[in-house]
């Protein structure tokens, strides 16, 4: 028989960092949220931190696995646009405006690819580790 995902509520956070965030967990999850994949991703669609609350809901060991994830791919994303902004750099310091907006444009859409697999990959972190 599967687990059922636990189910939080506004309650559950620490929620002093960010009113914002607060007021959009209880608009979107009034009575509480399951923690699932779909919700998860939901969370992120409007714009709500799940570090913060992989912060609030895992234990200090899994918190650090988590965290740990979450540096690797935000460092691997860093090293992954670098080019990127380099190129971007040179263009506009040789005043070549067209190239360097062409350039930004491409750096632009690769970034936000980048975060979508960086936002998936926390999302799907954040959800095994409640899972287990």
């Amino acid at each position: 028989m599967p687990n059922k995902a636990r189910l939080v509520t506004a309650g559950d956070f620490d929620w002093s960092i960010s009113r914002l965030q607060e007021t959009m967990f209880q608009t979107l999850w009034p009575d509480g949220a399951e923690i699932t994949l779909e919700n998860a991703q939901r969370a992120i669609r409007n714009g709500l931190s799940l570090r913060c609350a992989a912060r609030n809901l895992l234990g200090p060991k899994r918190l650090a696995q988590f965290e740990e994830g979450a540096s690797t791919w935000l460092r691997a994303y860093r090293e992954a646009i670098r080019p990127g902004i380099v190129e971007v750099q040179r263009l506009r310091q040789e005043q070549l405006q067209m190239e360097a907006y062409e350039a930004q444009q491409q750096l632009d859409a690769q970034k936000g690819q980048l975060w979508a697999e960086y936002q998936e990959s926390l999302a799907v972190g954040l959800v095994a580790a409640l899972g287990k």
